[in-house]
Order: C-alpha cells, then structure tokens, then sequence
C-alpha cells in the first residue's frame, strides 16, 4: 500500500482482478464441454444402474441359487451315505438268514 492508497483502494484492485480471473474463458467450461459433462455423468448413471440391476437380478440369484444347490447336494451325499449303510445292514442281516437256512437244511438232511 503506498502513502495515497487505502485499504479499500487496494481490496477493490484485488476483486477486480479476481473478477477479471473468473471471467476469462480460459477458466469457464463452454457449453459443449458442460454438455459433455453432463452426458459423461448420464451415461455414467446409467451404467452403475445397469450393473445394479445385473447384480440384483442376474448374479446374486444365480450365487443364491449355487448356493442351495451345494447344500442339496451335501444333504443328498448324507443321505445316499445313509441309505448305503442301510443296505450294507440289510445284505448284512440277509446273508446271515441264508446261512442260519442252509445250517437247518443241512441238520433236516443228515437227520433224515
């Protein structure tokens, strides 16, 4: 600040200057380039809503449904084991009728 100057004086000269800033076109977006902006922000709103409805509809579905399928088939794998003791028992229990049959046909033969 010199001798002659105010403070208002000099705080005009730097709203001035500001003004001359935020007015040159260098700074300011032209239209086309808000527009292109903008169009970049749609199409961009656009995708994530695509992607959204892709992972809603499409991807957790299909994991959900991979999902219960697993456990199906480990119930089912629980069960087939399961079933297959239950039969090892049952062969089990019908050789030994067959065998204690024979032991009898056997005894009836050489008592007669």
């Amino acid at each position: 600040i010199t001798p002659g100057e105010s403070k208002d004086d000099m705080s005009l000269t730097n709203k001035d200057i500001k003004e001359e800033q935020d007015s040159c076109p260098e700074n300011e977006l032209t239209d086309e380039e808000k527009e292109d902006k903008d169009e970049e922000k749609e199409l961009f709103s656009l995708w994530i809503c695509q992607v959204e409805i892709f992972f809603l509809t499409k991807l957790f579905p299909a994991f959900e449904h991979e999902r219960l399928l697993r456990d199906k088939i480990k119930e089912k794998k629980k069960q087939d084991a399961e079933l297959a003791l239950l039969r090892k028992i049952q062969a089990e229990e019908l050789e030994r009728l067959i065998a204690e049959k024979e032991v009898e046909e056997a005894k009836r033969q050489e008592a007669a």
